[in-house]
């Protein structure tokens, strides 16, 4: 793996870049970081995304990240019990819009416990 240095123009302590990769509310700052994080969910063995930067849907024109579905129904499976589902998928289909234009569908995918 790699990660720059710093930033072109930035002060010699890379104050620009360190506060860009390096978030002091994470592992105490010492550990680079780019906005992709994930958490293991430790009862089914998949991936909850965090950031935006797994996958940006635009149906209609709306951005949208993958992720803030994925925390949606993370935080919406804590608070029902048991949860009516063990594991979710969120993808982004390729449609043509009734006035021929190119669109998105968005397909949440739920395995149901």
């Amino acid at each position: 793996p790699s990660a720059p240095l710093y930033f072109m123009g930035d002060s010699p302590a890379a104050e620009k870049y360190r506060a860009a990769y390096f978030d002091t509310d994470f592992a105490n700052g010492v550990v680079w970081r780019h906005g992709d994080f994930c958490s293991m969910d430790p009862k089914t063995g998949g991936f909850v995304i965090h950031g935006r930067s797994d996958a940006t849907l635009n149906p209609g024109g709306v951005r949208i990240g993958t992720a803030e579905v994925y925390r949606a129904l993370h935080e919406l499976s804590l608070t029902i019990s048991p949860a009516p589902f063990v594991d979710y998928l969120v993808v982004g289909q390729p449609v043509t819009g009734a006035d021929g234009t190119p669109d998105v569908r968005v397909i949440l995918f739920l395995k149901l416990e």
